[in-house]
């Protein structure tokens, strides 16, 4: 609807917040369409042609109507998702993220935007995947599913994290921008390394 103006779509609590003005962006639409058209409805005078003109009116206010319907649906799951869903440009800065990723994270959603997830990786001394790995898999236009990497959570304490990204290239093939998916996994990870010391400890005793 308006590509300049990127806050358009906002939406808090299953609303648009500026709702008025989307329709009445929408309603310009509509008119513009109406002028360009008006030129192809220009031999068809009288009773036929204002039909047309209404019937393709009410088609256009009906699909703009959609629209905004089907942008709400879509913005509803997005926000109420039971996973983390956030986006980041090229360099890793958060732009955009759910609900959900104040709770993984322990920060509020003002403190998430505008910081690097850089600064929320921590270098742990297991071998999991490094984000100059991700980074070098995305830019070869690969899909990247449920690396494993522990983040700094705000409490502060150490949560293991499981992602998934996809990265949106330009037309040039440059990172434009990066969508993530997060699933906090710390209590699997926790039972694993139990597990794994219990095995260790049956092996001791069946030696001794």
């Amino acid at each position: 609807v308006n590509t300049v103006d990127p806050n358009l779509m906002d939406i808090v609590e299953s609303r648009f917040v500026r709702e008025k003005e989307l329709k009445e962006k929408f309603d310009s639409l509509i008119r513009m369409v109406e002028i360009v058209s008006l030129a192809a409805l220009g031999q068809l005078k009288g009773r036929r042609g204002a039909h047309l003109l209404w019937k393709k009116e009410q088609l256009l206010r009906q699909t703009s109507q959609e629209l905004i319907e089907n942008e709400k649906k879509y913005r509803d799951l997005y926000e109420n998702a039971p996973i983390a869903y956030f986006s980041m440009d090229s360099k890793g800065t958060i732009n955009k993220c759910n609900r959900n990723t104040p709770k993984l994270s322990g920060y509020k959603k003002q403190e998430l935007i505008g910081m690097n997830i850089l600064d929320l990786y921590v270098n742990d001394k297991e071998k999991t995947t490094t984000p100059d790995q991700v980074q070098s898999a995305l830019t070869e236009g690969k899909s990247v599913r449920d690396v494993e990497m522990v983040f700094r959570h705000k409490a502060p304490k150490d949560i293991w994290v499981s992602l998934s990204l996809d990265a949106i290239k330009d037309k040039e093939g440059k990172i434009v921008e990066v969508l993530a998916m997060a699933i906090d996994i710390t209590q699997r990870k926790t039972l694993e390394k139990q597990l794994l010391q219990a095995q260790k400890m049956e092996a001791i005793g069946t030696l001794t």
